[in-house]
Protein backbone atom coordinates (compact mmCIF):
# COMPACT_ATOMS: atom_id res chain seq x y z
CA UNK A 1 0.00 0.00 0.00
CA UNK A 2 1.42 3.46 -1.12
CA UNK A 3 1.72 5.92 1.92
CA UNK A 4 1.34 8.87 -0.09
CA UNK A 5 -2.29 8.31 -1.60
CA UNK A 6 -3.64 6.32 1.44
CA UNK A 7 -6.98 7.25 2.54
CA UNK A 8 -8.06 6.94 6.25
CA UNK A 9 -10.69 3.78 5.09
CA UNK A 10 -8.09 2.44 3.46
CA UNK A 11 -5.56 2.46 6.57
CA UNK A 12 -8.23 1.25 8.84
CA UNK A 13 -8.43 -1.91 6.78
CA UNK A 14 -4.82 -2.08 7.32
CA UNK A 15 -5.30 -1.37 11.08
CA UNK A 16 -7.70 -3.89 11.73
CA UNK A 17 -6.07 -6.23 10.22
CA UNK A 18 -2.46 -5.69 11.16
CA UNK A 19 -3.37 -4.22 14.95
CA UNK A 20 -6.76 -4.61 16.22
CA UNK A 21 -6.73 -8.64 15.33
CA UNK A 22 -3.73 -9.33 17.38
CA UNK A 23 -4.75 -7.84 20.36
CA UNK A 24 -5.64 -9.76 23.57
CA UNK A 25 -9.19 -8.47 23.98
CA UNK A 26 -12.80 -10.06 23.71
CA UNK A 27 -14.31 -10.57 20.59
CA UNK A 28 -16.96 -8.32 22.30
CA UNK A 29 -14.52 -5.86 22.61
CA UNK A 30 -13.43 -6.53 19.06
CA UNK A 31 -16.76 -5.64 17.56
CA UNK A 32 -17.05 -2.39 19.92
CA UNK A 33 -14.06 -0.63 17.87
CA UNK A 34 -15.69 -1.58 14.80
CA UNK A 35 -18.52 -0.56 15.87
CA UNK A 36 -17.21 2.88 16.51
CA UNK A 37 -15.19 3.36 13.33
CA UNK A 38 -18.69 2.75 11.67
CA UNK A 39 -20.53 5.03 13.24
CA UNK A 40 -18.35 7.38 13.87
CA UNK A 41 -14.90 7.75 12.36
CA UNK A 42 -15.77 6.58 8.50
CA UNK A 43 -18.31 9.14 7.78
CA UNK A 44 -16.27 11.88 8.88
CA UNK A 45 -12.78 10.78 7.75
CA UNK A 46 -13.35 7.73 6.08
CA UNK A 47 -12.56 9.31 2.24
CA UNK A 48 -9.84 11.87 3.68
CA UNK A 49 -6.55 11.54 2.76
CA UNK A 50 -4.15 10.06 5.63
CA UNK A 51 -1.53 12.54 5.53
CA UNK A 52 -3.57 15.44 5.19
CA UNK A 53 -5.85 14.79 8.01
CA UNK A 54 -4.95 17.82 10.17
CA UNK A 55 -5.78 18.42 14.00
CA UNK A 56 -8.81 20.25 12.75
CA UNK A 57 -10.35 17.40 11.25
CA UNK A 58 -10.09 15.81 14.92
CA UNK A 59 -11.82 19.16 15.78
CA UNK A 60 -14.53 18.38 13.58
CA UNK A 61 -14.89 15.23 14.34
CA UNK A 62 -15.44 15.78 18.35
CA UNK A 63 -17.20 18.86 17.63
CA UNK A 64 -20.08 17.25 15.32
CA UNK A 65 -20.22 14.93 17.98
CA UNK A 66 -20.89 17.68 20.57
CA UNK A 67 -23.60 19.03 18.32
CA UNK A 68 -25.24 15.75 18.28
CA UNK A 69 -25.55 15.45 21.86
CA UNK A 70 -23.56 12.73 22.11
CA UNK A 71 -22.23 11.95 25.97
CA UNK A 72 -18.44 13.13 27.21
CA UNK A 73 -17.58 9.41 27.69
CA UNK A 74 -18.59 8.37 24.19
CA UNK A 75 -16.96 11.27 22.80
CA UNK A 76 -13.64 10.16 24.97
CA UNK A 77 -14.02 6.62 23.49
CA UNK A 78 -14.35 7.57 20.10
CA UNK A 79 -11.40 10.10 20.42
CA UNK A 80 -9.19 7.44 22.13
CA UNK A 81 -9.74 4.92 18.58
CA UNK A 82 -8.54 7.65 16.39
CA UNK A 83 -5.40 8.86 18.47
CA UNK A 84 -4.89 4.84 18.74
CA UNK A 85 -5.02 4.43 14.58
CA UNK A 86 -2.74 7.63 14.22
CA UNK A 87 -0.42 6.28 16.78
CA UNK A 88 -0.38 2.84 15.04
CA UNK A 89 -0.25 4.98 11.29
CA UNK A 90 3.01 7.06 12.60
CA UNK A 91 4.63 3.81 14.19
CA UNK A 92 4.58 2.47 10.41
CA UNK A 93 5.85 5.51 8.82
CA UNK A 94 2.68 6.56 7.19
CA UNK A 95 2.20 9.73 9.06
CA UNK A 96 5.00 12.30 10.34
CA UNK A 97 2.35 13.53 12.68
CA UNK A 98 -0.25 12.18 15.09
CA UNK A 99 -3.16 14.81 14.66
CA UNK A 100 -4.92 14.39 17.52
CA UNK A 101 -1.69 14.81 19.86
CA UNK A 102 -2.28 18.99 18.81
CA UNK A 103 -6.37 18.64 18.90
CA UNK A 104 -8.56 20.86 21.00
CA UNK A 105 -9.27 19.23 24.66
CA UNK A 106 -11.83 16.99 25.18
CA UNK A 107 -15.88 17.58 27.00
CA UNK A 108 -15.21 16.68 30.72
CA UNK A 109 -16.26 13.28 31.49
CA UNK A 110 -17.85 14.36 34.92
CA UNK A 111 -18.57 10.96 37.07
CA UNK A 112 -22.36 11.09 38.26
CA UNK A 113 -23.13 9.93 42.00
CA UNK A 114 -26.49 9.32 41.00
CA UNK A 115 -26.39 5.44 41.42
CA UNK A 116 -30.42 4.54 40.85
CA UNK A 117 -31.35 1.37 43.07
CA UNK A 118 -34.25 0.89 45.11
CA UNK A 119 -33.94 1.46 49.02
CA UNK A 120 -34.44 -1.29 51.67
CA UNK A 121 -38.33 -0.96 51.59
CA UNK A 122 -38.72 -1.10 47.84
CA UNK A 123 -36.33 -4.42 47.73
CA UNK A 124 -38.88 -5.90 50.55
CA UNK A 125 -41.21 -4.94 48.17
CA UNK A 126 -39.78 -6.03 45.03
CA UNK A 127 -39.11 -9.73 46.52
CA UNK A 128 -42.74 -10.11 47.53
CA UNK A 129 -43.37 -9.08 44.13
CA UNK A 130 -41.16 -11.74 43.05
CA UNK A 131 -43.70 -14.45 45.02
CA UNK A 132 -45.87 -14.52 42.11
CA UNK A 133 -43.33 -15.34 39.74
CA UNK A 134 -42.34 -18.43 37.57
CA UNK A 135 -39.66 -20.22 39.90
CA UNK A 136 -36.59 -19.53 37.22
CA UNK A 137 -37.34 -15.35 37.27
CA UNK A 138 -37.47 -15.64 41.16
CA UNK A 139 -34.61 -17.17 41.66
CA UNK A 140 -33.29 -15.07 39.39
CA UNK A 141 -33.62 -12.06 40.25
CA UNK A 142 -33.62 -12.93 44.01
CA UNK A 143 -29.92 -13.79 43.38
CA UNK A 144 -29.19 -10.91 41.53
CA UNK A 145 -30.34 -8.72 45.13
CA UNK A 146 -28.04 -10.46 47.29
CA UNK A 147 -25.15 -11.33 45.46
CA UNK A 148 -24.69 -8.70 43.38
CA UNK A 149 -24.26 -10.56 40.06
CA UNK A 150 -24.39 -9.10 36.28
CA UNK A 151 -26.93 -10.25 34.51
CA UNK A 152 -24.51 -12.48 32.54
CA UNK A 153 -22.91 -13.83 34.82
CA UNK A 154 -26.24 -15.44 36.26
CA UNK A 155 -27.35 -16.46 32.53
CA UNK A 156 -24.16 -18.44 32.60
CA UNK A 157 -24.06 -20.03 35.46
CA UNK A 158 -24.31 -24.10 35.65
CA UNK A 159 -25.16 -26.79 38.87
CA UNK A 160 -21.22 -27.14 38.76
CA UNK A 161 -20.88 -23.23 40.17
CA UNK A 162 -23.22 -24.14 43.00
CA UNK A 163 -22.01 -25.33 46.11
CA UNK A 164 -24.81 -26.13 48.43
CA UNK A 165 -22.93 -27.68 51.17
CA UNK A 166 -20.49 -24.03 51.47
CA UNK A 167 -24.00 -22.18 50.28
CA UNK A 168 -21.78 -20.51 47.65
CA UNK A 169 -21.47 -19.45 44.35
CA UNK A 170 -18.65 -19.72 41.81
CA UNK A 171 -18.39 -16.86 39.15
CA UNK A 172 -16.67 -18.54 36.82
CA UNK A 173 -17.62 -17.72 33.33
CA UNK A 174 -20.41 -14.72 31.98
CA UNK A 175 -22.71 -14.74 28.66
CA UNK A 176 -22.16 -12.00 26.19
CA UNK A 177 -23.64 -10.85 22.90
CA UNK A 178 -21.82 -10.00 19.82
CA UNK A 179 -22.23 -10.49 16.39
CA UNK A 180 -25.48 -11.04 16.87
CA UNK A 181 -25.08 -13.77 18.93
CA UNK A 182 -24.77 -15.13 22.51
CA UNK A 183 -21.31 -16.69 23.51
CA UNK A 184 -20.06 -17.62 27.48
CA UNK A 185 -16.71 -16.09 28.02
CA UNK A 186 -14.48 -15.69 31.07
CA UNK A 187 -14.25 -12.89 33.14
CA UNK A 188 -12.84 -9.86 32.12
CA UNK A 189 -10.24 -9.25 34.64
CA UNK A 190 -9.10 -12.26 37.84
CA UNK A 191 -11.05 -10.24 40.35
CA UNK A 192 -14.00 -11.32 37.99
CA UNK A 193 -13.80 -14.53 38.56
CA UNK A 194 -14.78 -15.20 42.52
CA UNK A 195 -16.75 -17.62 45.19
CA UNK A 196 -19.92 -15.44 46.84
CA UNK A 197 -21.59 -16.89 50.25
CA UNK A 198 -25.26 -15.94 50.22
CA UNK A 199 -27.93 -16.46 52.57
CA UNK A 200 -30.39 -19.58 52.76
CA UNK A 201 -33.14 -18.29 50.85
CA UNK A 202 -31.56 -18.39 47.67
CA UNK A 203 -30.39 -21.84 47.83
CA UNK A 204 -33.49 -22.83 48.92
CA UNK A 205 -34.67 -21.94 45.49
CA UNK A 206 -31.69 -23.32 43.61
CA UNK A 207 -32.99 -26.66 45.12
CA UNK A 208 -36.15 -26.27 44.04
CA UNK A 209 -35.58 -25.76 40.79
CA UNK A 210 -33.32 -28.90 40.50
CA UNK A 211 -36.41 -30.72 42.29
CA UNK A 212 -38.60 -29.40 39.75
CA UNK A 213 -36.48 -30.50 36.92
CA UNK A 214 -36.23 -34.14 38.20
CA UNK A 215 -40.07 -34.22 38.93
CA UNK A 216 -40.36 -33.46 34.77
CA UNK A 217 -39.45 -37.03 34.42
CA UNK A 218 -35.82 -35.45 33.42
CA UNK A 219 -32.74 -36.56 34.24
CA UNK A 220 -30.62 -35.36 37.39
CA UNK A 221 -29.08 -31.97 36.01
CA UNK A 222 -25.60 -32.30 34.77
CA UNK A 223 -23.15 -30.40 36.53
CA UNK A 224 -22.19 -28.74 33.09
CA UNK A 225 -25.98 -28.11 32.67
CA UNK A 226 -27.33 -24.61 32.61
CA UNK A 227 -29.71 -23.60 36.14
CA UNK A 228 -31.31 -20.73 34.70
CA UNK A 229 -32.98 -21.90 31.09
CA UNK A 230 -35.49 -21.18 28.65
CA UNK A 231 -39.02 -22.76 29.36
CA UNK A 232 -39.32 -26.02 27.21
CA UNK A 233 -35.38 -26.28 26.70
CA UNK A 234 -32.10 -26.48 28.21
CA UNK A 235 -30.32 -23.83 26.56
CA UNK A 236 -29.62 -21.07 29.11
CA UNK A 237 -31.92 -18.06 28.84
CA UNK A 238 -31.05 -15.28 26.62
CA UNK A 239 -29.69 -11.80 28.14
CA UNK A 240 -33.16 -10.19 26.84
CA UNK A 241 -35.70 -12.72 28.57
CA UNK A 242 -34.94 -11.50 32.27
CA UNK A 243 -34.60 -7.86 31.32
CA UNK A 244 -38.06 -7.92 29.50
CA UNK A 245 -39.24 -10.36 32.96
CA UNK A 246 -37.69 -7.53 35.31
CA UNK A 247 -39.32 -4.47 32.99
CA UNK A 248 -42.60 -6.51 33.43
CA UNK A 249 -42.98 -6.96 37.26
CA UNK A 250 -41.89 -2.99 37.85
CA UNK A 251 -45.00 -2.19 35.26
CA UNK A 252 -47.24 -3.95 37.34
CA UNK A 253 -45.72 -2.95 40.90
CA UNK A 254 -46.05 1.29 40.32
CA UNK A 255 -44.94 1.44 43.40
CA UNK A 256 -41.48 0.44 42.67
CA UNK A 257 -39.51 3.47 40.71
CA UNK A 258 -38.40 2.41 37.07
CA UNK A 259 -35.06 1.19 37.51
CA UNK A 260 -33.03 -0.95 35.15
CA UNK A 261 -32.19 -5.13 36.04
CA UNK A 262 -28.37 -3.50 36.21
CA UNK A 263 -29.29 -1.55 38.84
CA UNK A 264 -30.04 -4.36 40.95
CA UNK A 265 -26.21 -4.81 41.27
CA UNK A 266 -26.43 -1.27 42.75
CA UNK A 267 -29.08 -2.05 45.04
CA UNK A 268 -27.06 -4.94 46.17
CA UNK A 269 -23.83 -2.77 46.83
CA UNK A 270 -25.32 -0.11 48.07
CA UNK A 271 -27.48 -2.01 50.72
CA UNK A 272 -24.18 -4.05 52.35
CA UNK A 273 -22.32 -0.78 52.30
CA UNK A 274 -24.95 1.22 54.22
CA UNK A 275 -25.09 -1.43 56.82
CA UNK A 276 -21.50 -1.50 57.02
CA UNK A 277 -19.73 -4.05 55.13
CA UNK A 278 -16.66 -2.53 54.35
CA UNK A 279 -15.46 -2.07 51.09
CA UNK A 280 -13.03 -4.17 49.86
CA UNK A 281 -15.46 -7.28 51.03
CA UNK A 282 -18.17 -5.57 48.65
CA UNK A 283 -15.48 -4.73 46.06
CA UNK A 284 -14.75 -8.78 46.03
CA UNK A 285 -18.12 -9.36 45.80
CA UNK A 286 -18.98 -7.33 42.44
CA UNK A 287 -16.25 -8.38 41.14
CA UNK A 288 -14.27 -5.13 40.71
CA UNK A 289 -10.32 -4.99 40.10
CA UNK A 290 -10.13 -2.87 43.22
CA UNK A 291 -11.48 -1.42 46.05
CA UNK A 292 -11.47 2.48 44.57
CA UNK A 293 -13.63 1.70 41.31
CA UNK A 294 -16.44 1.02 44.25
CA UNK A 295 -15.38 3.76 45.87
CA UNK A 296 -15.86 5.99 42.94
CA UNK A 297 -19.20 4.26 42.17
CA UNK A 298 -20.66 4.34 45.45
CA UNK A 299 -18.78 6.46 47.58
CA UNK A 300 -21.73 8.55 48.16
Amino acid sequence: MKTSNCTFIEFERLWEENWLKKRDITPRVREDYLRIMRTHVIPSLGAKNLKRISPFDIDGLVDNMVQKEYSPKTIKNVFSLVNCTFEYAYKKGFVEENPCSRADDLPIVRKSSNVRCFSLEETKSFLRALEDEPLTYKAFFTLAVFGGFRRGELCALTWEDVDFDNSCIHIRHAMSRYNGEEHLKEPKTASGNRSIVLPKCCFDLLREIRSVAAKKEMPAPSKQAFIFTKARSAEPLSLQQPTNQFRKILAQNPDLPPIRLHDLRHTSASLLLAYGVDVETVSHRLGHSKPSITLDIYGH
